[in-house]
């Protein structure tokens, strides 16, 4: 009894149309959703958990090093000085002159220095020292650097997250703008240089 060999390889699986030769058919993963998956559905999720894990050390290690002894050390800059007395002034917006605009919607180094010397911008980085004071329920060492050093975590998150694959181009436009910086402070020079007049020169008429 002769058997058709449509009824033994369907069209299309089992043999190369129009030849005589055996093709294997491809392996398909049949599994079903209770069953083990396979290499390659295992294979990316594995390479994901690395990196996950790699961001979650690099940030940790950010976070350690930017909080490292943060509190320990005493306020050594002007900038630092400020930003706490800012931030005091803040907290302390009720005894504040009537005449004077809030401490909290202008950031103000006193109530009373010239405007000029006063007003202190931009608001951002005092508003954050002065949340943070509030939350801690003074102003300490802490809280004026807390913010700088969120601020050094959130950097790394953004660069390990939507930078690693254009770190080349950034560095070249870093590059480019640092060249066209120093050409433009020599530029300044020289103009200034050929503007001003020349020692030697005597008046006229001497």
């Amino acid at each position: 009894m002769f058997v058709a060999a449509s009824e033994v390889y369907p069209p299309g699986r089992g043999r190369h149309a129009g030849s005589g030769r055996f093709r294997p058919e491809p392996m398909v993963n049949d599994t079903g959703p209770d069953e083990p998956a396979t290499c390659e559905a295992i294979a990316p999720s594995a390479g994901r958990g690395r990196e996950a894990a790699l961001v979650l050390l690099l940030v940790v290690l950010s976070a350690g090093l930017a909080l490292y002894r943060t509190g320990d050390r005493d306020l050594f800059t002007a900038h630092e000085g400020r930003a706490a007395r800012v931030a005091r002034h803040m907290l302390e917006s009720d005894t504040w002159p009537s005449g004077k605009p809030s401490p909290w919607l202008v950031p103000q180094f006193s109530c009373d220095a010239l405007p000029d010397l006063a007003y202190q911008k931009p608001p951002l980085y005092y508003w954050a020292v002065a949340g943070a004071s509030a939350v801690c329920g003074k102003v300490t060492n802490l809280t004026v650097r807390l913010p700088s050093a969120v601020s050094l975590v959130v950097l790394v998150v953004v660069i390990l997250v939507f930078g690693v694959g254009r770190v080349g181009e950034l560095g070249g436009a870093l590059g480019r703008s640092i060249r066209e910086f120093r050409q433009e402070v020599r530029r300044t020079d020289e103009e200034e240089a050929e503007e001003e007049p020349s020692e030697t020169d005597e008046p006229e008429g001497s």
